[in-house]
């Protein structure tokens, strides 16, 4: 699940500035590519390394907007399932999902998949450019997330894994349904890797709640 940061924004109250995502600033695809922690590893790792910072091909419309770099902590770019993917649904990379070669990251937001991977660059550091110091931060200790330590500030910190999530697919908002009729209501729930226990539903505006029924569980 590739899930933007910034998923749900247009419903803020109070307005914030930014796209004005709905529900819908998400993907799912099955991913192949190989293991960073194995590119790491042939190229060597310094014992001082604290972050590894990425750089797209990409470059920003306007000059004052500064280059789109981000990095990841260095445990979660060793893990085994952050990969550097080559093919998406089992063909090659499309252009805009990131050709030739783009970052996944699993349960982490989608503001760390740099596509069109360029540059992969291990620093002692903090890395402090505007992506990282300014953009994309969330209240200090304010979610249940885990937290990018190197770059915990005073008051703020960066947004980094996926939230509880879900959402009705079955249904759509204002919908009409025939009085007394029966409807299955179906859905999608994902978290940021720990896994969803249960669903619960409510058709009385949360006075009553029902356990759904879960399908299959397809992990990270």
């Amino acid at each position: 699940v590739c899930l933007c940061s910034g998923n749900r924004r247009g419903l803020f109250e109070p307005h914030v500035p930014g796209i004005e995502w709905g529900v819908g600033a998400m993907g799912n695809a099955v991913w192949k590519g190989v293991r960073l922690k194995d590119v790491l590893a042939t190229v060597g790792i310094k014992a001082d390394a604290l972050e590894v910072v990425f750089d797209g091909a990409d470059h920003p419309v306007i000059d004052r907007t500064p280059d789109f770099v981000k990095s990841l902590p260095l445990e979660i770019a060793l893990d085994k399932n952050t990969l550097i993917a080559f093919e998406m649904n089992g063909r090659p990379l499309p252009h805009m999902n990131g050709f030739p070669a783009r970052l996944v990251v699993p349960g982490w937001t989608g503001t760390y998949w740099i596509k069109a991977l360029v540059g992969i660059k291990v620093v002692s550091k903090p890395e402090s450019n505007f992506w990282m110091s300014t953009a994309y931060r969330l209240p200090r200790g304010k979610f249940r997330t885990p937290s990018f330590a190197s770059q915990v500030g005073q008051a703020n910190e960066p947004i980094t894994t996926m939230v509880v999530n879900s959402l009705i697919t079955s249904l759509s908002s204002g919908q009409k349904i025939r009085r007394g009729k029966a409807i299955v209501v179906k859905g999608l729930a994902w978290d940021g890797g720990s896994g969803i226990a249960k669903v619960e539903v409510s058709i009385d505006g949360g006075a009553t709640w029902q356990e759904a029924a879960l399908g299959k569980e397809l992990g990270r």
